[in-house]
Formats: C-alpha cells, sequence, structure tokens
C-alpha cells in the first residue's frame, strides 16, 4: 500500500525544482496532448488528476479550446502556478481542489478527464478508471500516461525500493468494459548523469522517490555508487531508464451518475 502522506511531503519537498528536473515527464505531456490533437476530442468541460507544475494544464489549455477547467494535485503549491495560467488561457470558469484523487469525490462530468504521470501512485488502477468513467459524457475521453515495470529499474535493483509498476499489458487489462481503448503506447528513455549520486538527486528534485523512507550514510552512498557504476556505466556517467506508458479511452457509458460533493475551491485544507 502506498504511503499517500509520504508522496505528498517528498512532491512538496521537490515542487520548486520540478520543473527544471522533469526532462521526461514533459515529453510525456508532449506526446499525449499531441495524440489528442489527432482525435480532436471535445473539450468544453475539462478535469486534470495531478496537474503539479502545471506544464500538461499549459500544453493543453494552448491547443484545445475550453469553457471549464478543473485541476487537481494533492500538493496546494499548485494553485499558485495555476493562477498564473489561468490569466493566459481564459476558460471561463477555471478551478483547483487539493487532495487525494482517489478519495475525492468529483461533482461534475467532463469530456475529458486528463492525467500526466500520476496513475502509477494509485494503489486500485481499475477502481480508479471506474470511478472516473461515471464522471465523463458518454463519449468523452480518459486520457493519461504513466509508468511501467523498466521505470527507474536501477535505482530499484540496488536500494530494493520502488514502485511495483504494473505492465503495459496488465494496465490494459484492468481497463474497464465500459471504454473503448483509442490508443495505447510505451517507450523507454534512457538519461544521463554524471554519477550515481547525481542520479538520487534528480530523483529528489522531481519527488518521484515518494516511497522512500531511507536514510544515506556516506558509506552506503559509496557502496551504492560503486556498485551502480559497475552495473550501469555509460558514455556520459551512468543511466537512468524511464518507461512511459499511453492510453486514450473512450466512455461508452450511458448510464447516468451524480454525485454529492462538498466545497471546491483554492488549496483547500485536508
Amino acid at each position: 500500500m502506498i504511503d499517500v502522506a509520504l508522496v505528498k511531503s517528498r512532491f512538496e519537498k521537490g515542487f520548486s525544482s520540478y520543473s527544471s528536473e522533469a526532462v521526461v515527464q514533459k515529453q510525456m505531456n508532449q506526446h499525449l496532448v499531441a495524440k489528442l490533437k489527432e482525435l480532436s476530442p471535445k473539450t468544453d468541460s475539462i478535469l486534470e488528476i495531478g496537474c503539479g507544475n502545471g506544464d500538461l494544464t499549459q500544453r493543453f489549455t494552448e491547443n484545445f479550446q475550453i469553457n471549464n477547467y478543473v485541476a487537481n494535485d494533492i500538493v496546494c503549491a499548485s494553485c499558485l502556478n495555476l493562477k498564473e495560467l489561468e490569466l493566459q488561457c481564459h476558460p471561463q470558469e477555471f478551478r483547483f481542489v487539493q487532495g487525494d484523487a482517489q478519495v475525492i469525490d468529483y461533482p461534475d462530468k467532463f469530456s475529458a478527464i486528463i492525467s500526466g504521470a500520476t496513475f502509477q501512485w494509485f494503489s486500485d488502477l481499475k477502481g480508479m478508471l471506474q470511478k472516473l468513467n461515471s464522471n465523463l459524457h458518454n463519449g468523452g475521453l480518459l486520457a493519461f500516461s504513466t509508468f511501467g515495470p523498466q521505470n527507474l529499474f536501477q535505482v530499484k535493483k540496488l536500494s530494493g525500493v520502488g514502485l511495483e509498476y504494473q505492465s503495459f499489458e496488465e494496465v490494459k487489462s484492468l481497463i474497464p468494459s465500459e471504454y473503448e481503448l483509442l490508443y495505447a503506447f510505451e517507450e523507454q528513455n534512457t538519461l544521463q548523469f554524471p554519477s550515481a549520486f547525481d542520479v538520487l538527486k534528480h530523483l529528489k528534485k522531481t519527488g518521484v522517490n515518494g516511497i522512500s523512507k531511507q536514510t544515506w550514510t556516506r558509506s552506503k552512498m559509496e557502496a551504492f555508487e560503486q556498485h551502480y557504476r559497475s552495473l550501469y556505466k555509460s558514455r556520459g556517467g551512468v543511466e537512468l531508464t524511464y518507461h512511459p506508458m499511453y492510453f486514450i479511452l473512450r466512455s461508452k457509458n450511458y448510464a447516468k451518475h451524480n454525485h454529492e460533493h462538498g466545497p471546491w475551491g483554492a488549496c483547500a485544507s485536508e
């Protein structure tokens, strides 16, 4: 079971440096938006889950005409970035709600739901997909990116700490029958770092070390550096692998489902 409070804490600490370090995540957002443009979806009302620093938000609002945009993130600081973005994209209504997307009862129905590099944190992916389907208009799209089993495998092998990522086929098998699968794709990207220590700094700055409680002593760090370099050395220093996966689903659920909901607003405290 993922410790949501720990994940939140790690992303809060890495929030200010995320934008400069999250190279792969930005590429994933670009890929997702490009594929959505090919499908020409209805975008009157949008829910974004895990908006973070607003990179996917900005890319999406620059490419689609939107009336109502609801952005969610577990970190309250996301709200500050989105306030500036709101002035640029001019939706008729722009709202931010803070909290764990797995437990929030979203009150509306949307033309599309989007999410970049967030679904790997969900403990029950199939349940989350079913929940979100009830928030889509019939024919609405759910577009998300996540990560596969080879993601950061070097660090997990040497430290013993890492998420249990689901495979490409496993994710597809979890898609409820209320959806039609329109697009699915996986790839692997390898980044180069001068040292294993720089790999750990990179992960800390992006917040993706969100399940690690390890304390790194000097001797432990030296051993990690030596082992990492012996196994994953490259011309640029050492390698770190990312394993992005992309899915675009279309809702075919005709059932009407309304939610009672509490107050929505900027940076509501938990």
